[in-house]
């Protein structure tokens, strides 16, 4: 595995800029023609939960992830889930709303487009890296990546076509606040395998999920292209219509997905210090679920089956 998370390094370091010859020219200070980039704004949003500017995040393409055996590890937020996807003028660019200390205005439709593109970018180059590496999975699993990376390029070029466009209006966002407390940070991009009254989401299209705290409430972000199938609009309206009918299950719902699905989750340190071990023990079961070497198949998909009826034992909110 050494050798592998040297690998992904070398790969991340000679990557081209994702957005290379479009909105502005690239420019990047250092060697590298990307800069590493936050998943998570750090003056903005990462700070709001840190505490004495640590977070506790997974290393996962570092080999400190393989040290602690899989284990989070607390961070500096100037550290915490970068990467290198965009050179130093286009990520400064591209999220300019959110970045810089701006506070969150769901009016501002730009502001709401670039949420869903931050989280869909991020996911897309992990699907990018994961291509170099089919030999660590079952050939089935193999071939579904490539699907989903096809799939994912087409929804890259969507983003830059509207984004040159300035067509925010091609993104929907569905905003849901709750009067409860986090602390962590969420920015993920996936399509969930069960809807929270537990059916098959039958689509292949995606959700970008911004969740963070503001003051005593929690905003949820639930975006989607505009022009998608009804699949993924029914959904998105039906998890806010539990957030009102019954805020419960949808935090157990929710807490769920994030753990299922955010590779890059952060959370403050003494939150986690605070939950039990069993609780720790479980959301690692979570987080670790849909990451794991998967050779055996078909244990893999009656693990995938049964995970419908199973609910985590960490409670992200309070």
């Amino acid at each position: 595995m050494s050798k592998v998370f040297g690998e992904v390094k070398h790969y991340r370091n000679q990557s081209d800029c994702t957005f290379t010859g479009l909105i502005c020219e690239c420019n990047s200070n250092g060697k590298y023609k990307n800069e590493k980039n936050h998943i998570i704004s750090k003056s903005s949003y990462l700070k709001r939960i840190s505490r004495n500017n640590q977070v506790m995040v997974f290393a996962w393409e570092e080999q400190e992830f393989e040290k602690n055996k899989g284990r989070l590890s607390k961070r500096n937020i100037k550290n915490a889930n970068v990467y290198r996807v965009l050179c130093g003028a286009h990520d400064k660019l591209l999220f300019n709303e959110i970045e810089n200390g701006n506070e969150f205005d769901e009016s501002n439709k730009k502001q709401l487009f670039q949420f869903a593109l931050k989280s869909f970018i991020f996911q897309h180059s992990h699907l990018e890296i994961k291509q170099n590496f089919n030999n660590l999975t079952h050939s089935l699993f193999n071939k579904v990546g490539d699907a989903h990376f096809k799939y994912s390029s087409r929804n890259l070029e969507f983003f830059k076509i509207n984004y040159e466009k300035e067509n925010w209006d091609s993104i929907k966002t569905i905003v849901i606040r709750i009067k409860k407390k986090i602390d962590f940070v969420s920015c993920f991009c996936t399509r969930p395998i069960w809807d929270i009254n537990k059916r098959y989401l039958l689509s292949t299209d995606q959700i970008s999920f911004n969740i963070f705290p503001e003051n005593e409430y929690t905003v949820i972000l639930l975006s989607y292209k505009s022009q998608l199938s009804k699949t993924i609009e029914n959904y998105c309206k039906m998890l806010e219509k539990c957030a009102e009918d019954n805020e419960l299950k949808f935090i157990k719902y929710l807490t769920k997905i994030v753990i299922l699905y955010d590779p890059n989750i952060a959370l403050n340190p003494k939150f986690w210090d605070n939950l039990r071990d069993f609780e720790k023990e479980d959301f690692y079961y979570f987080a670790h679920f849909l990451r794991k070497n998967n050779h055996n198949l078909f244990r893999t998909i009656s693990k995938v089956f049964k995970l419908k009826n199973k609910f985590s034992e960490c409670n992200l909110f309070y």
